[in-house]
């Protein structure tokens, strides 16, 4: 067994330390998510970008554009990037850009910590609101003051150290139904997470501690679909609303367009956006998810769209929700 010390939470946001202004921004989208989840901001969420972050050039170029293009969807449309530094795996594969920031080398975990917290504040310098899938909890708190909003994946949304830590955050969190299409884990995940818990923690020492948490009542659910077929329809998503208020859970819900709901098919993405276009003003609906980079196949992982589909949809989006809000 070889190990090797790595620098702690503190020691790397020391050393990519957030300016007072960006502070302040991450607070505002913080204010923002939760006042959408809340529905006392009526704009629905967008929640794109790759697969996951597999260069961080190329990732940074997406995000330049996509920030060119937030200022003509801003008044319908809050837009937060997916910034997934970790990729879970069920096969042995590429397993995020935390652990192995240069593609083509050895994985090196100590230059993608420091690298993706680089990454992070380049994107606040850009203003942009960032995601990310909490899938390794001791990796939280390396990057839980640069997020505005959180996901817990598939394979873990019914994993107790993951709703526990979401039950940390002081943002959004959202469950994302299991593989098999199972909504019951994703709804008591979301709910379990609202409640405080105690429990063990690494702190920003790297120290493990006894931590007790507040509780996060911004959590919420999101349609994925399974390996059986999608579940983004509206029976699925007034389903998962009447599911969801018997746990008294009464937040909004996500459509991931990707995944199960498109079986990895870009251009099934596409047709599944469109199709959700149509009930983008029911109750139930948070937003949408999109996997898209600048190029339909960019990514080292799952297939994405390319920016010019994604910059089509989220007009056309925008054009929908836009005379929703006028009405």
């Amino acid at each position: 067994m070889i190990t090797r010390s790595l620098p702690s939470p503190s020691e790397l946001k020391a050393l990519y330390p957030l300016t007072s202004s960006q502070k302040t921004f991450i607070e505002s989208s913080r204010k923002t998510a939760k006042n959408i989840l809340l529905k006392k901001d009526l704009r629905k969420l967008i929640v794109v970008g790759p697969c996951s972050v597999h260069d961080f050039e190329l990732f940074l170029d997406y995000a330049k554009q996509l920030k060119m293009l937030t200022p003509e969807v801003l008044s319908s449309l809050f837009i937060v990037i997916r910034a997934y530094i970790e990729k879970p795996r069920t096969f042995p594969g590429f397993k995020g850009f935390v652990y192995q920031p240069f593609s083509q080398k050895a994985e090196d975990l100590e230059l993608g910590l420091k690298m993706s917290r680089q990454l992070f504040i380049e994107l606040t310098k850009l203003e942009i609101p960032i995601s990310m899938e909490i899938l390794e909890p001791k990796l939280f708190s390396y990057f839980d003051d640069l997020l505005t909003w959180g996901f817990i994946g598939a394979r873990t949304s019914s994993s107790q150290i993951h709703r526990e830590i979401s039950s940390l955050a002081s943002f959004p969190i959202g469950f994302k139904n299991s593989l098999d299409g199972n909504i019951d884990l994703a709804i008591q995940g979301a709910h379990f997470s609202r409640s405080p818990q105690r429990f063990f923690h690494i702190d920003d020492s790297a120290k493990l501690v006894e931590i007790s948490s507040l509780g996060n009542p911004f959590t919420h659910i999101v349609l994925r679909g399974s390996n059986q077929g999608p579940n983004y329809d509206v029976d699925s998503l007034e389903l998962a609303g009447v599911k969801g208020l018997e746990h008294g859970l009464k937040s909004p819900i996500l459509i991931d367009c990707s995944h199960g709901n498109s079986q990895k098919d870009p251009a099934e993405q596409e047709r599944t956006f469109l199709k959700s276009l149509d009930y983008l003003d029911h109750p139930n609906l948070l937003g949408l998810m999109l996997e898209s980079h600048l190029e339909a196949t960019s990514s080292k992982t799952d297939l994405c769209m390319d920016f010019e589909t994604t910059k089509r949809l989220l007009k056309l989006a925008h054009s929908y929700q836009f005379s929703d809000l006028l009405a």
